[in-house]
């Protein structure tokens, strides 16, 4: 009868110990998994990627092509073939709006949902869009729909952990779209990096045309704020990113008042500077200093009627109207002593 030695018994014991080590450390992970196994969530910092503009080709009938943009491990792909039923009317021609648009991260992938777009615009915009640390990215496309002063047509995707899916969290493609914040439907949404968040800076279009031509009535900066299903306006809440805009928009009414009485004037007042410059005032609640620097310029015979009507072809008091437009837009609530 042989006999264990006592080294035999030591390496026995050992191997029985690191085998129940390794079988705890792999119930460990497999609990770990089962717990845990949604959809990754993204621990980039805040940022974005769109695709350069120059990557949307004109597209001739029966060509196909793809442009995309990857950020943060996803990558959104946009592809389109031009038929004589999407062909687009107006040049420069290029990628119909109503493509196929995908989304990729390792191996997953989504389809996402077409806009509501009920004739075929040309995209120009493709964006992948964190708005914030640990966000996922989200889909931004815009569509142009070949106007002179109009318009971009922005649709927003984002993903939802409960269900792992894109949705379509806005959509501005139906015709007479009401859009609830101020925007400016020439320009569309830019995505900026503010801080630890990305913002969409746009504009707001209730001034254009209304102290002038469409040129010579700026607009005031708008910032929205996304958290996966709303936009929200948060311009107030960046005042160093107003001061900036309205400095150069005071500057810019300054020059045009001073320079109609020069020989080289260009013909553009400054009734649209000064209005957009007010409102950003108003914003950073510097109201009641900017309406008095607007009594100002009228006492010095630069926004006199007749030089309104002469710079506008609009008849009637510039100050009467600014101030009414800003109180019933409720740009200065409470600000001009009313």
């Amino acid at each position: 009868m042989s006999k264990t030695t006592p080294r035999l018994r030591v390496e026995n014991r050992i191997t029985v110990v690191l085998v129940l080590v390794v079988v705890a450390a792999l119930t460990f992970a497999l609990l770990v998994l089962t717990n845990h196994s949604g959809p990754p969530t993204s621990t980039t910092k805040a940022g974005f990627k769109c695709a350069p503009y120059t990557a949307f080709p004109t597209l001739k009938l029966g060509h196909h092509a793809s442009v995309s943009a990857a950020f943060d491990g996803f990558r959104a792909t946009f592809s389109a073939t031009a038929t004589k039923k999407n062909t687009i009317r107006f040049q420069p021609s290029g990628m119909p709006f109503t493509g196929d648009l995908k989304v990729a991260e390792g191996t997953r992938t989504w389809t996402l949902p077409k806009p509501s777009v009920s004739k075929d615009y040309q995209i120009n915009d493709l964006c992948l869009i964190s708005f914030a640390k640990g966000h996922s990215p989200a889909v931004l496309t815009e569509g142009y729909t070949g106007g002179a002063h109009c318009c971009e047509l922005p649709v927003l995707y984002s993903l939802q952990p409960s269900s792992d899916r894109f949705v379509q969290v806005l959509d501005m493609t139906p015709t007479n779209f009401k859009y609830s914040l101020a925007f400016d439907n020439n320009g569309g949404f830019r995505p900026m990096l503010v801080g630890s968040h990305v913002l969409l800076r746009t504009e707001d279009d209730q001034f254009a045309y209304t102290f002038g031509c469409y040129a010579c009535t700026p607009m005031p900066i708008v910032l929205d704020a996304f958290d996966g299903t709303h936009l929200t306006d948060v311009t107030g809440q960046h005042p160093s990113l107003i001061r900036p805009e309205a400095a150069s928009l005071l500057k810019q009414a300054t020059l045009d008042a001073k320079g109609e009485h020069s020989p080289a004037w260009s013909g553009i007042g400054p009734f649209g500077s000064l209005a957009a410059w007010v409102a950003d005032e108003c914003a950073l609640n510097q109201g009641a200093q900017a309406w008095s620097r607007v009594l100002s310029f009228q006492g010095v015979g630069e926004l006199s009627n007749k030089v309104y009507y002469a710079d506008t072809l609009i008849k009637g008091s510039y100050v009467a109207q600014l101030r009414r437009f800003l109180l019933k837009g409720e740009y200065c609530t409470g600000q001009f002593g009313e």
